[in-house]
């Protein structure tokens, strides 16, 4: 970084330190990152880490050991030590796919650890491509209830009862990212989700 900020947002003018790998050009891109467990008591070690995208920058001049870049784009504050990789263009455009049949599971955590998601929140699952999850399908998100069953003292597991919908934004090996397209009520981490039971 440029100067004595801590927090690096846009138009801002950062230093990117050469590593090896592809040279720096005047006028690349690269998407600046950072990687982080992901979060949430819900989500074991072996689920991965979580790439958490934090902006864009372009290269404006290039040195020997390093290349000044500018702040084009901020997602979220950048910080010093922030990694960077090539910038590919994603469309906004997510095909719909079908859906994994009989496929069930949990979301494990949101994007931003937070304790209750709605609506266009960003959200993890615990499965992924090993289980046929691959973008642009959607999911119910679900619940389950214990009754008792009238006239005796018996316990019954009622359900699913459908809430929400889910979209999958992109999908690793053992876990997706989702976003919540809509909701009757607030998600939490630990709350089911499943395939439609009709599928065409």
């Amino acid at each position: 970084m440029i100067g004595d900020k801590v927090i690096i947002a846009d138009g801002d003018e950062v230093f990117l330190w050469k590593t090896e790998g592809e040279p720096f050009e005047a006028g690349g891109r690269y998407t600046v990152f950072r990687t982080q467990p992901i979060p949430g008591s819900l989500a074991p070690p072996e689920l991965g880490v979580h790439h958490y995208l934090t902006g864009v920058v372009e290269v404006t001049d290039v040195k020997p050991q390093y290349a000044v870049a500018t702040v084009i784009k901020s997602y979220r504050p950048i910080k010093i030590n922030d990694l960077i990789m090539p910038y590919e263009k994603r469309t906004p455009i997510i095909p719909l796919a079908r859906c994994q049949k009989g496929l069930n599971g949990t979301i494990v955590a949101s994007e931003e650890n937070l304790k209750l998601m709605g609506d266009g929140h960003i959200a993890f699952i615990d499965k992924g491509r090993r289980d046929g999850v691959a973008p642009g399908q959607q999911y119910l998100i679900c619940e389950y209830d214990q009754r008792i069953k009238p006239g005796t003292h018996q316990e019954v597991t009622v359900g699913p009862i459908d809430f929400g919908t889910i979209l999958v934004l992109s999908a690793e090996e053992r876990v997706a990212t989702v976003a919540i397209t809509q909701t009757d009520r607030k998600v939490s981490a630990g709350d089911r989700f499943r395939a439609p039971s009709l599928m065409e």
